[in-house]
């Protein structure tokens, strides 16, 4: 959002969303409709400079991309005690989902309303929610973690977890799901020791753990016996490599160095250090590490009414890689830029007129530039990504080969076959399943596929790695997964086949049989019948797995009959055994129920298992089908 200094006449939220296919599209959203006071249009004047009260963050969540604008309502717009700081979730058509209290605004100690000192921290995995920073009036930081649930509304899951305002102060998001707050102290060691040889500046982290709010004791990650001189300190995950990294522009200090330095730190999530590397380099105000390998190294000079700057790739050997724009290149007073996982940055021109467009240019890559994957350290999968017209029934497994040695670990691989725009889930296996989940060598996972998980010919299917699918072997440290629709394929169309008769076409269109409940469902199954509630149970039954088989609803259909099962051992606790039937199969019901009875013996990793109804399905009986009269 672009905003012009003392200009409070523009009172509308305006987004763009850029799209990997170079699409932009606009969202607009009118004050009537946000509901947002106008004192947030507005910069306010602050003891600190203009700040501006509305800030955005994009978050991705499993149901999708959105936005969370935090701003502030004011309940006596003379009375900033009053003021409180929200935040709303839009979507990226410009729907408004949920709107939150996130707790009082800065107000300091001279009553002075200071906005925009909050900050939202996406977690690396999208099920997991955000962590939430404020300052408070005591001048000290009050960090939260919120989940976005399954409506989207939003929930606080952990009380507060307070920490001195220390200088550069920093959380990050870890690869295993949790946080690090990383913070410098460049003036005093915190033992605050006269002696001459201890720390007198240093770089430190907390670790965060997901849903907690103890506070750890600090880790060292960096310490000198001299004062740092801190011009940038960028933190983030190494996805390039393992762990995590800091990135620090040290400015010369006149009393013990006369050149600016930069410095690495590589640090595990728990914030095991494991490699510091100094190089002596000109000053920056700015340096990102990327994708590719290297770092986006950048110096940026204010101007009146634009910023320039001047943009290189640094590589681990210390050689600095042009870009291909000029050198200085003009962007917005904001100094808006952001690089894509492509390793391609985009800025915003300076604005004239109101108008304004972006500039992009790729950036040099260091390592593996062929990389489809968006993650180096996968180099190679099998089926390879685009690739068409494999025969389903081929597909008895997949492989992962990456370009370091690994050992398996309890993230999930998930299959997703596409279905507009919406995943449905076909297989989901941890990677410590050992009935499913083997390594090939150090460096290739093989994931044993179920005959049921590409079952439609002709459809577009995707596979998503979560984060902790594989671990370092040599470091034992999670390594980042793969995204959403990165890796996707897609089946070749069914064969022709000869014409059935009327008989054989009857049984192939339809068949008859039977599941069985778990002793937990029956006794679900029990409580619904005393209270007349079964029939829900059996629609809902029938859903679920006309879902989870990826076929209309109406092809699985029920008697809504049930018995008990007679051939259990004697004594044994009864479990009931229900109808579900195969219509309308188009000539695929021998084949739907050959999928129905290998989804139900592997429910742990398909749909079912997490489904409301089908989780109480006994995977040892499967599905039986209840012989009509076979013919020659």
């Amino acid at each position: 959002m672009l905003l012009s200094y003392n200009d409070c006449k523009e009172t509308n939220l305006s987004f763009r969303v850029i799209y990997p296919n170079g699409t932009i599209e606009p969202i607009n959203i009118s004050r009537d409709k946000s509901g947002i006071q106008p004192l947030n249009f507005c910069p306010v004047n602050s003891p600190v400079g203009y700040l501006d009260p509305i800030t955005s963050f994009a978050i991705e969540t499993t149901k999708g991309k959105f936005i969370l604008v935090t701003y502030t309502v004011a309940g006596d717009i003379k009375n900033s005690s009053t003021y409180n700081d929200y935040t709303m979730l839009i979507d990226l058509y410009g729907n408004i989902h949920s709107i939150t209290l996130l707790g009082p605004s800065y107000v300091d100690n001279n009553n002075n309303w200071i906005p925009g000192q909050n900050f939202i921290l996406p977690n690396v995995n999208n099920n997991r929610g955000f962590l939430y920073r404020s300052l408070t009036y005591n001048n000290v930081f009050n960090l939260t973690q919120w989940i976005i649930n399954d409506d989207l509304s939003l929930s606080n899951i952990t009380a507060e977890m307070i920490l001195p305002n220390y200088a550069q102060f920093l959380p990050i998001a870890t690869v295993d799901g949790d946080y690090m707050i990383i913070f410098t102290n460049s003036t005093n060691s915190i033992n605050s020791s006269r002696d001459p040889y201890s720390p007198q500046g240093g770089i430190y982290g907390i670790y965060c753990e997901y849903k907690s709010n103890i506070v750890r004791e600090p880790v060292i990650l960096y310490q000198s016996t001299n004062p740092l001189n801190i011009s940038s300190m960028e933190c983030r995950i190494n996805y390039s490599g393992v762990g995590n990294v800091c990135l620090i522009s040290l400015q010369p200090n006149s009393t013990t160095s006369s050149t600016s330095r930069f410095i690495k730190i590589n640090f595990l999530s728990q914030g095991s250090l494991f490699n510091v590397t100094p190089t002596i380099m000109n000053s920056a105000n700015g340096i990102m590490s990327l994708r590719f390998g290297g770092y986006f190294y950048h110096n940026t000079v204010d101007q009146p009414s634009t910023t320039s700057i001047w943009g290189y790739v640094l590589d681990d050997n210390g050689i600095l890689h042009n870009w291909t724009l000029n050198y200085p290149t003009e962007i917005n007073y904001y100094g808006l830029r952001q690089v894509l996982t492509n390793n391609t940055v985009v800025m915003v021109q300076p604005t004239v007129n109101q108008t304004w467009g972006l500039i992009t240019t790729d950036l040099y890559k260091v390592y593996n530039r062929d990389n489809p994957y968006d993650n180096i350290l996968i180099t190679n999968t099998t089926p390879t990504i685009g690739q068409n017209n494999i025969a389903a029934n081929k597909i008895n497994f997949i492989t992962i080969t990456y370009a370091i040695p690994v050992a398996l670990s309890d993230g999930t691989i998930t299959i997703f076959q596409s279905n507009d725009g919406f995943g449905i889930v076909r297989q989901n296996v941890s990677g410590s399943d050992e009935n499913y989940v083997k390594l090939s060598d150090n460096n290739t996972v093989r994931v044993e596929v179920i005959n049921s998980t590409f079952n439609n010919p002709g459809k577009t299917y995707h596979i998503m790695i979560a984060n902790n699918f594989v671990v370092s072997r040599l470091y034992k440290e999670p390594l980042y997964g793969l995204n959403n629709y990165v890796w996707n394929f897609k089946t070749a169309e069914e064969g022709n086949v000869s014409e059935p008769s009327k008989i054989q076409e009857w049984l192939l269109n339809s068949i008859d049989g039977k599941v069985k409940l778990t002793l937990d469902g029956t006794e679900y199954f029990d409580n619904l019948t005393r209270t007349n509630k079964q029939e829900g149970f059996f629609n809902r039954l029938t859903k679920e797995l006309a879902d989870a088989l990826s076929i209309a609803s109406v092809q699985i259909t029920t008697t809504k009959r049930y018995q008990i099962d007679t051939k259990v051992p004697d004594k044994s606790p009864k479990q009931y055994i229900l109808s579900i039937n195969i219509n309308n199969a188009s000539g695929r019901a021998d084949l739907i129920a050959d999928y129905l009875d290998i989804m139900i013996r592997n429910k742990p990793i398909t749909a079912l298992a997490s489904d409301y109804i089908s989780q109480y399905l006994d995977q040892t009986y499967g599905y039986v089908i209840i012989r009509k009269y076979s013919i020659s």
